[in-house]
């Protein structure tokens, strides 16, 4: 019960706007400070004495979020799986330990009028516990037809250009899941911290 009123209780002061925090931050204090105890019963002094501690700090977390907002990711490239072309699965390695292997193949069109460089994939969900030895994206070279990376090959998606890409995972863990269908979600970056993110299914293999 406690813990559900308390959820209740941020979600209010979340939505709280800037002012209304620093006017109950003010208002506290000063009956604080300035009002006798004898004036109020020990339950209200202890209420006003919660609200004189947080709601400053409230109104400062605010100030804050409000004044220095998060950027927000641009979408700069959309995302289309190619079906039957992305798989899981596990391998046991020398050591004894198993590691799981997720490969995807993606068409990849570029949404700006410049060069789009893909440096990393991540495996969303599902969630495989274990050290993440790593996650490439790999772009196709449309002379060559060989895939290669931002970072070593230097290849890159052209200005409104559409090609294909490879992200290859390997983590050192085993996936839980059974089935030969299993149903995921894949991030994708560009060189500028820009995310999107996309639903497919991988075969087991």
């Amino acid at each position: 019960m406690e813990l559900i009123w308390f959820t209740k209780f941020l979600s209010v002061i979340k939505h709280t706007p800037l002012w209304l925090l620093v006017a109950v931050s003010i208002a506290s204090n000063v009956f604080w400070w300035l009002s006798p105890a004898s004036t109020v019963s020990q339950n209200l002094q202890a209420w006003i004495g919660f609200a004189a501690l947080l709601f400053p700090l409230f109104a400062i977390c605010r100030f804050f979020a409000e004044r220095y907002p998060k950027p927000k990711s641009v979408r700069t490239f959309h995302l289309t799986p190619i079906e039957n072309q992305s798989l899981i699965g596990v391998f046991k390695q020398q050591d004894g330990t198993m590691s799981t292997h997720v490969t995807a193949k993606f068409l990849v069109k570029n949404l700006t009028d410049k060069p789009l460089y893909l440096v990393k994939g991540k495996l969303v969900s599902p969630k495989i516990s274990g050290k993440v030895r790593h996650q490439l994206v790999l772009i196709e070279n449309p002379r060559t037809r060989e895939y290669g990376s931002a970072y070593a090959s230097k290849h890159y998606i052209p200005a409104n250009g559409t090609l294909p890409i490879m992200v290859e995972i390997f983590i050192q863990g085993k996936h839980k899941k059974t089935g030969n269908r299993l149903s995921a979600i894949l991030a994708i970056f560009d060189d500028a911290g820009n995310e999107q993110q996309v639903k497919l299914e991988l075969l087991s293999n």
